[in-house]
């Protein structure tokens, strides 16, 4: 069974977790291992019983919520992003909360995020995939300094699922992110591209 930090000073996040939904039908959730930290708290994935779907859940403590601004951004954060169903967002699936932590559960998705995969594209595997289907040589994915530079058609297939993406919120869901970054677009095992975090994100509406 995973041992969870300690992320809100005194409790740590347990390692099962249960969810009561308004049908009555009680969910659990085994979790797996930490896979992001940040300023809000801290990213699990986990197992949700008893349907045996693999999740996310960000777990953000109740200590944190004491300030009201911060507070009105976490229920900003939930309501935008609840509201959102596309298939380049990463899909928001509930929240619950115990004692001392917010949970939202999200969707997973376990390859990483796009820097991540430009980051480790020079590998043996890939370049005999490459070699093989393009007939490309080791020297394409690197200069001399070591840069990885991803081939045009990894390029295009990464871009048109971003735009995609930002041209649902924008033209659709008038909605603007405000913190775009390659951290911020997470991949599935398919190459899908998701994006995800809506922390930061505003509707078109409320910007004077």
């Amino acid at each position: 069974m995973h041992q969870c930090s300690n992320h809100d000073g005194n409790h740590p996040v347990p390692s099962v977790l249960y969810r009561k939904k308004h049908d009555g039908k009680l969910l659990k959730y085994d979790i797996l291992e930490e896979i992001g930290k940040g300023g809000f708290g801290v990213v699990y994935s986990a197992i949700e019983s008893p349907s045996k779907m693999k999740v996310a859940l960000k777990c953000t403590p109740k200590s944190r919520l004491e300030s009201q601004k911060i507070k009105k951004k976490l229920i900003n954060e939930m309501t935008i992003h609840r509201s959102l169903n596309h298939p380049n967002i990463v899909k928001f699936l509930g929240t619950f909360h115990d004692e001392y932590y917010i949970y939202f559960i999200l969707e997973l998705c376990e390859g990483g995020n796009v820097l991540e995969y430009i980051k480790n594209f020079n590998t043996n595997n890939n370049k005999r995939k490459y070699k093989a289907q393009y007939n490309y040589n080791s020297r394409f994915f690197n200069d001399q300094n070591g840069i990885v530079y991803l081939p045009e058609f990894e390029v295009i297939k990464i871009t048109k699922q971003v735009r995609l993406a930002l041209d649902y919120l924008h033209l659709h869901a008038r909605v603007i992110h405000r913190d775009i970054k390659l951290q911020n677009f997470l991949m599935t095992n398919d190459g899908v591209v998701k994006l995800s975090d809506f922390g930061l994100s505003i509707n078109f509406d409320d910007v004077s």
